[in-house]
């Protein structure tokens, strides 16, 4: 399996969902919960192999965790033409850069998961041509409609699971410039600047049309950017942990949530190194600390009384009328259609003209009149750009049902047409379909 088959299909194998569980010390949790998920050396070792090869090279493009809402509270905050999820940006320098948020990281983690790691080539290729999906899930429409990076790939499954992938050495904040450490937001500030919106034109290379802006980096941040996105993606600073609505503690940690309490952090430190030794230490290196790590099991012993699972939480079972209407609330889902996946999913189609939709909707173009196609026809114009399965994609193109494409065309006869609901979607991007 390549890397694009395996991002296509990174929900699969599925993860088991987290067991109801206790512990009392940090120590007992790690035993209990963390260590049966932790990844085996050998994947671990591949994976920092091909990321530092990579952040060492030249004509690299590099993810800012950066303009994204991460919650729906902070989204609600955050003006959709604020947000950038995919946004591109070409430095002139030996890389470009695009922001991206923790979904970008959930890939490479699901990956390692699964014991699989790409060859070097089509990890680069993959990056450079902006086919790496750079998140899934919500996006905003000015986002879907300027991103050069697919924003709307394969959930991989963690957080259904009821896992989240917490840091040890946080992103977004501890970044050393060599003068003093840094959040975020100062270097976005300094460096990485959000920009106007307007800034992001049409562009052009050999791997397609995309929207991009043009903006000169200092050379002190490519150190930075390098630490930032190694700390993103590499395998050595995560562990899973219960998602925050399935556990409880005993005591108050960072944001009720263990994935941040800095106890668990400090022994993780230890724990890995303990586990991975100088592959460790020699990523450790990398990442912008500073300083050098302090590996001590000093919090061991730290009672932290956790509770965690997806039925029971701090102990207590789920009443009757709680079952019930989760079960009604499952059946709606199941049911339900999503009526803007065309909305969602046409940018990210209109840009990838290698994708099987886009080859489909311009074999369409190509050969219908008065706004209509012979199946036969538009299926002959796709065996020549060599789309197997046809009659499946053509399926999934006709309904907004389950796992399907979204509803783009609809059959009358020997016939299809672009459906109504999802037309003025279709004409706004109609050129690039040509």
């Amino acid at each position: 399996m390549n890397l694009e088959e395996k991002l296509a299909t990174i929900n699969e194998p599925k993860i088991s969902k987290i067991k109801i569980g206790s512990a009392k010390t940090i120590s007992d949790f790690w035993s209990k919960f963390i260590e049966p998920n932790l990844l085996p050396e050998k994947v671990v070792s591949e994976w920092w192999k091909l990321l530092k090869r990579y952040v060492d090279d030249k004509g690299i493009v590099l993810a800012i965790r950066a303009f994204r809402g991460r919650s729906k509270s902070a989204r609600e905050k955050i003006k959709d033409d604020e947000l950038r999820g995919g946004f591109y940006t070409i430095t002139g320098s030996t890389y470009n850069y695009f922001y991206t948020d923790n979904y970008f990281t959930a890939y490479f983690y699901k990956m390692a998961m699964d014991g699989f790691c790409p060859t070097y080539s089509e990890f680069k290729k993959m990056m450079v041509s902006r086919k790496f999906p750079a998140r899934f899930g919500q996006s905003s429409e000015p986002e879907r409609k300027r991103a050069a990076f697919i924003i709307d790939g394969t959930d991989p499954g963690i957080s259904t699971a009821g896992y989240k992938i917490s840091h040890i050495f946080d992103v977004g904040s501890g970044i050393w410039d060599g003068e003093k450490y840094l959040d975020m937001a100062k270097v976005c500030e300094k460096f990485f600047r959000r920009g106007k919106y307007k800034d992001w034109t049409l562009h052009n290379d050999s791997y397609g049309d995309f929207y991009a802006r043009d903006l000169g980096v200092k050379p002190e941040a490519e150190k930075l950017i390098k630490a930032i996105f190694l700390r993103m993606t590499c395998p050595l600073n995560y562990v899973l942990t219960p998602k925050k609505d399935l556990h409880t503690t005993e005591v108050k940690v960072e944001k009720n949530d263990i994935g941040e309490c800095r106890q668990l952090q400090q022994y993780a430190m230890f724990k890995f190194h303990e586990k991975y030794g100088k592959l460790y230490t020699d990523y450790l290196k990398e990442i912008g600390l500073g300083k050098d790590p302090v590996f001590s099991k000093a919090s061991e012993n730290f009672v932290v009384g956790i509770k965690y699972g997806p039925s029971k939480i701090a102990g207590e079972k789920k009443t009757k009328t709680e079952k019930k209407q989760k079960l009604s609330k499952a059946k709606v889902q199941k049911n339900a259609v999503d009526h803007n996946k065309v909305q969602n999913r046409i940018a990210g189609w209109a840009t990838r003209t290698d994708s099987k939709v886009h080859k489909i909707l311009k074999a369409f173009f190509a050969v219908c009149r008065n706004g209509k196609a012979l199946v036969r026809d538009v299926e002959q114009k796709c065996s020549n750009v060599h789309i197997q399965n046809f009659g499946g994609s053509l399926a999934s193109l006709k309904t907004d049902a389950g796992n399907s494409y979204g509803k783009v065309f609809e059959q009358s006869g020997d016939y299809i047409k672009i459906c109504e609901e999802a037309r003025a979607i279709i004409e706004e991007y109609r050129d690039c379909f040509s």
